[in-house]
This record gives C-alpha cells, sequence and structure tokens, in this order.
C-alpha cells in the first residue's frame, strides 16, 4: 500500500485495489486447449487453426495435447476480432513483447486448465489482455479467462 494512504489502511485493506495505467496491447491473447468455436470452423475448411496446420482427423472439442497460443486483432466496437497467426502478432506488438505475451498466456491457461478440471470444469478456450507501463514492463491487463 503507497505510503500516502498508509493512514487510511484500516478502511482501505481488502476493500480496494491498487491500479496503474496501461497502454493495453492491440491484440487478445487467446489460449485453446480444445478445437471449438471459430478454430473447429476453420479446421473444418482448411486443417488449420489461426494458419497453424493441425493434424488430420481431429474431434470437434478435442483436446490438444499441449494448448496452442491464437491470438487475435482486437477489434472496432460493433466490428469482430480477427484470428491470427502468431507471427502476425510480432508484426503487431514486436517480437519480445510477442513472445513474453504468448508464453505468460500459456501458463496462466495451463495452470488454470488444471485447477478447473480437478473441479470438474473444462476450460475449451480462453483470453486474456495485456499491457505495459511507462516503464516498459509487461502487465496481464484484462479480460482474465474470459471464455
Amino acid at each position: 500500500m503507497p505510503a500516502s494512504v498508509q493512514k487510511y489502511r484500516d478502511q482501505l485493506e481488502n476493500r480496494c485495489l491498487l491500479v496503474k495505467n496501461l497502454k493495453v496491447f492491440p491484440i487478445e491473447a487467446i489460449v485453446r486447449g480444445y478445437i471449438t468455436g471459430s478454430a473447429w470452423s476453420e479446421y473444418k475448411k482448411k486443417k488449420s487453426m489461426c494458419d497453424i496446420p493441425l493434424p488430420d482427423g481431429l474431434l470437434e472439442s478435442q483436446s490438444f495435447e499441449k494448448p496452442f497460443y491464437t491470438p487475435s486483432t482486437k477489434a472496432e466496437i460493433g466490428s469482430h476480432d480477427e484470428n491470427i497467426h502468431p507471427d502476425k502478432a510480432v508484426e503487431i506488438v514486436g517480437e519480445k513483447f510477442a513472445h513474453d505475451i504468448a508464453e505468460n498466456s500459456v501458463k496462466l491457461y495451463s495452470k488454470a486448465r488444471k485447477y478447473a478440471c480437478d473441479k470438474g470444469i473444462i476450460i475449451a478456450d480462453t483470453k486474456f489482455e495485456f499491457g505495459t507501463d511507462s516503464d516498459g514492463n509487461l502487465f496481464l491487463a484484462d479480460e482474465v479467462l474470459t471464455p
């Protein structure tokens, strides 16, 4: 808790959040553990997901051995997000941030997937949004485990 609000600790503790201004990246970090939804639609047409080639013979809602990072663009209000290949995310946010976003997204999803599975819940896929602070540090910003 910042020193400027320490005198209010008894009123604030466990009742508020400390937030930061972030510059949110214009991509959504989608992680897929199962082939369903738009990924299934693309697979039926092209045997790929976000232009990532997949093996023949997959079944709808089948789980992947390892989750896939499949980012999307963030569309303007009223428009639809567009699934993109991970290489396109590199073009949009740069190599370092694209790598860090992909790695952190898969780690977060994998941990949440295991936790949910232990409770009898399937998280087929999810999305996260990331941003940076004024010092260029990466932060999870929004859309945490949104289906």
